[in-house]
């Protein structure tokens, strides 16, 4: 299928950028999911199909927080069943959606739910254990093979 995308990897950036400002794909089918990318979140489309063109209305602080505990959800699944690629992926979506949830020190108001917010500190909480104990595990494992203690100490340098 013939897109107009220089590559895979550029409409992905900027499907990814455009769709954590609020704005949907300039007409081209999205590459992700062969779709539009306004379609891709239906809050998204509805926001740029308002604002037809011009600048994007303020997003929906409720939706994004719900967004990112969502996503908090699947990080945890991933780092569960080692899924190292998903687990970056995820968070550097989840970063755009906080930085766009959280208040502008500009002035701007943005909205903080605390409901929200803390149910998303309790999932990294949670997803930060998973990652201790892995990183434990990954060190027995070191252990059991015969490496030492220099090899343990120069692991922990490069984390």
């Amino acid at each position: 299928m013939k897109t107009g995308w220089a590559s895979w990897r550029s409409a992905r950036r900027w499907c990814a950028r455009s769709r954590a400002r609020g704005k949907a794909c300039p007409g081209k089918p999205c590459m992700l999911r062969n779709r539009s990318c306004s379609s891709v979140r239906p809050e998204v489309g509805a926001v740029v199909k308002a604002a037809s063109g011009a600048a994007a209305s303020t997003p929906h602080p409720v939706q994004d927080w719900q967004d990112i505990a969502a996503l908090s959800e699947r990080m945890l699944e991933a780092a569960q069943n080692g899924n190292w690629s998903a687990l970056f992926d995820m968070e550097s979506r989840r970063s755009a959606l906080i930085a766009r949830a959280m208040p502008d020190p500009q002035g701007e108001p943005g909205a903080v739910i605390p409901e929200q917010l803390h149910s998303v500190l309790a999932l990294n909480e949670r997803l930060l254990q998973v990652l201790q104990r892995q990183q434990a595990d990954y060190a027995g494992e070191l252990r059991q093979f015969g490496y030492g203690r220099r090899a343990l100490e120069q692991y922990g340098k490069h984390q």
